[in-house]
């Protein structure tokens, strides 16, 4: 193979052109979504996570988006977001940017979270009254993991190191 006569692009020109097809491509489209995380940053930026049954996607809103909403962005609320499809080039990370966003329901996902949430309650699992105190040192433990992974070696290794 002749590698003179190839195409190399470095990794910043391949993040380049991604992101300029995105935004080409993919300018303001609408997503409905769960939000499932939330973070308002001193930048005056918020960085969020949506997401429906099967996938999740980063997003971002601009603080000049921010100050024009209608809603403040809640975790579990449904939400319909108008947006660019972007590419964070430093990082490679495939991200949305939020201009506006609207409530449109509450989040399917929350939901069954609430609702099993409160059925564990009503059994009890939450009270303090009835939870064991973990003494400080144990002289027992139990660990549910595959007997010849990596997780196993990896907390052996560390209670060796830490308390032999």
């Amino acid at each position: 193979m002749d590698i003179k006569n190839q195409n190399i692009f470095s990794v910043s020109q391949i993040n380049n052109q991604i992101k300029y097809y995105l935004e080409k491509n993919y300018s303001n489209i609408w997503i409905k979504a769960e939000i499932s995380s939330y973070k308002l940053y001193p930048s005056g930026h918020a960085y969020l996570t949506l997401k429906d049954e099967r996938s999740e996607v980063s997003a971002i809103i601009f603080s000049q988006y921010i100050s024009k909403l209608n809603i403040i962005p809640n975790i579990g609320m449904d939400v319909l977001v108008l947006c660019d499809l972007s590419l964070y080039t430093y990082k490679g990370k495939f991200q949305i940017k939020i201009k506006n966003m609207y409530v449109a329901g509450e989040g399917e996902l929350w939901l069954k979270y609430e609702k099993l949430k409160q059925l564990l309650q009503k059994e009890g699992f939450f009270d303090h009254s009835v939870k064991k105190h973990l003494p400080k040192y144990p002289q027992k433990i139990g660990i549910i993991t595959s007997s010849n992974g990596a997780v196993i070696q990896d907390i052996l290794n560390i209670l060796n190191r830490r308390a032999p």
